[in-house]
């Protein structure tokens, strides 16, 4: 991916986001991820927010659960929001 002209040296490509946030806490690159992630993120104390311009485009973020979890109230409401979100 060419950024500002540029191919970026990719040093790793973590599986998941707090992998990401780990190695940009440790000084290792620049990481984006969604507020969602960084807000609930272990090491959010240590990173620091920038502006993006432009703001990257929107993308969609996946919830998966297990048809027995959806008895637990918790799980039932977000499942509940999330289809009327999506409808």
């Amino acid at each position: 991916m060419v950024v500002r002209g540029r191919l970026p040296d990719i040093a790793c490509e973590p599986d998941a986001h707090e992998g990401l946030l780990t190695l940009v806490a440790l000084g290792c690159g620049t990481g984006l991820v969604p507020r969602l992630v960084l807000g609930s993120s272990a090491v959010r104390d240590r990173l620091t927010v920038l502006p993006a311009d432009p703001a990257p485009e929107r993308f969609a973020i996946g919830w998966c659960v297990r048809r027995a979890d959806l008895r637990r109230p918790p799980a039932a409401r977000l499942w509940s929001l999330t289809a009327q979100a999506s409808a």
